[in-house]
This record gives structure tokens, sequence and C-alpha cells, in this order.
């Protein structure tokens, strides 16, 4: 059995990489209610062969609504929402464009590439050494979005790669699950 989390949350950015399960900030307070207040500023890891505790590692700006994904030995923020308005406030919502690579040896984060626009909500998968991002959508203040209809890629290989827009797929979703069959 593992310890409890720092803190819980929902709709936040998770992986596996090294032996450890990876969490990334989310949302802490109840359904629908967003707000700066109810985004967790924890990034943590622990290890999955048990016997551990949460470990605290550098954390970058808190949101929800990203994807994180392994490659290598490394993790890839891509995305996410951040509130700017406080609890009991009007929203203030925004989908960013940040993509970060973390380095869990130095603790790290370098920031890449950002994304062409903001993006919350989607999902990403690596295959081979690309990062596809998919489905999605851009908030500029309130709730009314603009739904991405396309997929992104870029080489994680090479940190100075641009993202290439891919056709679009037959729908177009957020809040979606996304993986491949080898």
């Amino acid at each position: 059995m593992f310890p409890a989390m720092p803190q819980p949350v929902a709709s936040f950015g998770a992986a596996v990489s090294g032996g450890f399960l990876y969490v990334y900030s989310g949302h802490t307070g109840t359904a629908h209610d967003h707000s700066r207040d109810n985004l967790s500023p924890h990034f943590s890891r622990i290890q999955l062969n048990g016997g551990g505790q949460w470990e605290p590692l550098a954390m970058g700006p808190s949101m929800q609504g990203l994807a994180m994904v392994a490659y290598g030995n490394k993790l890839f923020r891509v995305g996410g929402l951040v509130a700017h308005n406080s609890l009991g406030e009007d929203e203030d919502l925004h989908s960013q464009q940040s993509f970060a690579c973390y380095n869990p040896g130095t603790n790290s984060w370098d920031e890449r590439t950002p994304l062409p626009g903001g993006r919350s909500s989607h999902n990403a998968v690596v295959i081979g050494n690309s990062l596809y991002v998919v489905g999605g959508w851009k908030l500029t203040g309130d709730r009314t979005g603009e739904w991405y209809d396309d997929c992104l890629a870029i080489n994680l290989d090479d940190p100075e790669a641009t993202w290439t827009k891919l056709p679009a797929p037959p729908f177009c979703r957020r809040a979606l699950a996304v993986s491949h069959v080898a």
C-alpha cells in the first residue's frame, strides 16, 4: 500500500519513468470550481516497488488539464490550464502553450518550443521518438473555449524541434485518452 499523495487532485499530469510514478499539479477544489486557489502546488514522485514516501520535486507553474509523458529518462509536460481568478471570483481560465522537459537527474525543468496555441484538456502519447498531442481546447477567459480539431507532433530527441500540425482526426474532443498499439 502506498502512502497518501501530498494533496488529493483531479485533472493532473502523471507518468511512470525509472520505477517512479510522477504526479504534477492538478485541480484540488470541488467539481467545476476553478480558481488559482484550487491548483495544486505539488510535483512529486513515489517509487513503485513500495516502501517509499512521496518525494517533492522542483515545481513549475501550477495548472490542471495538462498532459505528461515519459521518454528516455525524462518527463515532458505539455500545455495545461491556469486560473487567474481567486476563489469566489468570476472564472478567468487560460490554456497554456507551455512545453517543458523535466530531468530527474538534476531535478530541473527546461522549457522547449511552446505549443502553437494554448491547449488544455488534451492528451499526448510517445511513439518512437515523437510526441503526439491530440484533442483539447483553448480557453482565453471564461469557459467558452475554441475546440481543437488537429493533432500535433514534435521530435523529442531535438531540443530545438518545432511542432508539426497533422491532419485532423475524425473527431473533435477534449478530456480524452490516447495510446498506441505496437
